[in-house]
């Protein structure tokens, strides 16, 4: 797991993540399951965090993993206290 964040400005962070598993057999063979439980996987991810308010930030990630699956991600967060 590698995780990197930087402020490009005061209300706005990128950041990216790389994330791996190891596979749940020992040989990595499909054994009558889905193929990502059998195999390893990585995976990558980049995006965007932007602060609007500072009780209420929006964020916008992308993700591509070993297979050619690409996820696009947006998400939010807010303080409630």
């Amino acid at each position: 797991l590698s995780l990197a964040g930087a402020d490009l400005t005061p209300r706005t962070q990128f950041f990216s993540e790389v994330l791996a598993t190891s596979s749940a057999s020992p040989t990595g063979v499909e054994i009558g399951a889905a193929a990502e439980v059998a195999g390893g996987e990585i995976s990558g991810t980049i995006g965007l965090r932007r602060l609007f308010v500072s009780t209420f930030a929006g964020s916008l990630g992308v993700t591509y993993d070993n297979s050619g699956a690409v996820q696009v991600r947006p998400g939010f967060t807010l303080r409630l206290h």
